[in-house]
């Protein structure tokens, strides 16, 4: 988690990429913003696939409210569902029985990506914004 990885492959010898321009050194390199690996209309840009792109990967943190449905369908922020003892308590909304919890993830750049950006009714690129600022309605990472 975190970590740069060169030419990463799967068990399959796909190629796994992280769809933020930022998180591909190539892309990166070339000053893309917003998403590369894939673009929001599905296209992996040839800077995905250079030879010696270094791709790193961020998931979301374990908790994150965007990564359960009824919290994200709230547009509530941060981080709502701990399972540790030694947190602060979990949100109503993860208790909820309708609750389906997804696993963390890697986050698009894209507003409308990450539910809490999205209920914000804001548009363009949030995570981070074209200027490279996070924005807080942004699921937090690990």
């Amino acid at each position: 988690l975190g970590a740069g990885i060169n030419n990463y492959e799967d068990h399959n010898k796909h190629i796994i990429l992280a769809p933020r321009c930022m998180d591909n050194s190539a892309c990166d390199n070339l000053g893309m913003v917003g998403d590369c690996c894939p673009t929001p209309t599905g296209i992996n840009l040839d800077c995905c696939f250079e030879v010696g792109n270094v791709v790193t990967h961020k998931l979301t943190k374990i908790g994150a409210c965007d990564d359960n449905s009824v919290c994200a369908a709230l547009g509530v922020m941060g981080t709502c569902c701990h399972d540790d003892d030694d947190a602060p308590s979990s949100l109503d909304c993860c208790l909820d029985p309708d609750n389906k919890v997804t696993p963390p993830h890697e986050i698009s750049a894209a507003c409308l990506a990450n539910s809490a950006c999205k209920f914000a009714e804001l548009s363009g690129n949030c995570c981070p914004s074209d200027e490279g600022v996070m924005l807080g309605c942004c699921p937090p990472l690990d």
